[in-house]
């Protein structure tokens, strides 16, 4: 599914009263909620993310992994012009909060599993020592992977 620009106010959290302050504490209660202890918080220019252990199931061994989540910076669009603006961070912090909590929800339930959910975001250490989401390696390899035609069934 192809990400569509959506007109600012027709987007969830419109014109929300809540801070951005307020839910990366409503976010930190969520992990604690979901026995998510250890958790850190990393601001760099105007990224930021938070990155996370969890328990997961890998190869039928019980492990510890960390997953990391950019705090999305989402454009809409905006007015009769249709001008391209960057979402308030109020805004996408309240889309980012519902969206991390119908995750961890679906996976505390037994709807989807860990794996299936957070696989992607896993940190994978590189040889030159740098940390990547497993998401990025995979992107960047899927393409040698793949000849013209294949599929990814077995």
């Amino acid at each position: 599914m192809k990400n569509k620009l959506q007109f600012l106010s027709k987007m969830p959290y419109y014109n929300t009263s809540v801070s951005t302050d307020k839910t990366r504490l409503e976010i930190i209660a969520l992990l604690n909620k979901y026995d998510v202890k250890d958790y850190q918080w990393t601001q760099l220019g105007d990224k930021e993310s938070v990155k996370f252990i969890m328990e997961t199931t890998i190869q039928n061994k019980e492990m510890k992994v960390a997953v990391q989540f950019e705090i999305p910076i989402l454009k809409a669009l905006k007015g009769n012009a249709h001008k391209v603006v960057t979402v308030p961070r109020e805004q996408a912090y309240r889309i980012f909060y519902y969206s991390l909590k119908s995750l961890l929800e679906a996976t505390a339930y037994g709807v989807f599993s860990s794996k299936d959910v957070f696989y992607s975001y896993i940190l994978t250490q590189l040889p030159n020592g740098a940390y990547k989401p497993l998401k990025d390696i995979v992107e960047k390899e899927l393409p040698r992977m793949l000849v013209a035609g294949d599929t990814l069934e077995d």
